[in-house]
């Protein structure tokens, strides 16, 4: 069991925990465990059988970079409580939902059970976090998954498209080792929808801010 705490103490075995009005985000996949607490908008990585922390991502930059076109009181509005709202990670990508509504992604570092603090930083300057040019207004709320296998994935001539219903299941379910033979589709809920990749007219921004959207990438 991963437990996070808001200063991660740990006396004579015991762990305090506070009440504070405080997120924690723990998404654990394979070699990796991806944390994000107190509101941060720091990923840190920690090895699941060693424990130790490998390294942090801090995605400040990537969403700055995404909103750079934007007047500036939305800018300052969206970067003043910057945090990581949501993580998921499917076909080696890790995707990250924020409170900006910015959705990033990146590849996945080779984490194995020998990896250490003295290897896994040489990868760090070769990590590339991508903004979507798609995402939400407000908050990200979720990301999750869905796949199916390659089977099923396109009906067969003449037929109409079927549902997946039967074949999808959640992501953390698949074998990784046969990942080239399903399809996934990455799905972001959250407030409103927003065209990162065209900001040319503020005459509509926000107006479905109110609005629950739900986003999908096929991957």
């Amino acid at each position: 069991m991963w437990l996070g705490t808001e200063d991660g103490r740990h006396v004579n075995g015991r762990v305090f925990v506070s009440l504070a009005n405080a997120e924690i985000v723990i998404y654990s996949r394979d070699q990796r465990v991806w944390i994000t607490v107190n509101a941060s908008p720091v990923i840190h990585l920690y090895h699941p059988t060693s424990y130790e922390h490998l390294l942090e991502l801090d995605i400040s930059l990537p969403v700055t970079k995404m909103l750079s076109a934007y007047d500036e009181i939305i800018k300052q509005h969206k970067l003043a409580c910057l945090r990581v709202s949501s993580i998921c990670v499917e076909k080696n990508l890790l995707w990250i939902g924020t409170s900006a509504g910015v959705v990033l992604n990146l590849p996945l570092p080779n984490i194995t059970s020998a990896s250490s603090t003295e290897v896994v930083p040489n990868i760090i300057g070769k990590i590339n976090i991508i903004g979507m040019p798609h995402g939400h207004f407000g908050y990200v709320r979720f990301l999750t998954s869905i796949c199916a296998t390659s089977s099923k994935d396109s009906p067969a001539q003449g037929e109409p498209s079927t549902s997946y219903s039967d074949s999808y299941k959640p992501s953390g379910s698949q074998d990784l080792s046969n990942a080239d033979q399903y399809s996934a589709v990455i799905i972001s809920g959250g407030d409103g929808y927003e065209d990162f990749g065209n900001v040319t007219s503020m005459d509509t921004a926000g107006r479905d801010d109110s609005t629950n959207h739900l986003l999908m990438w096929r991957v």
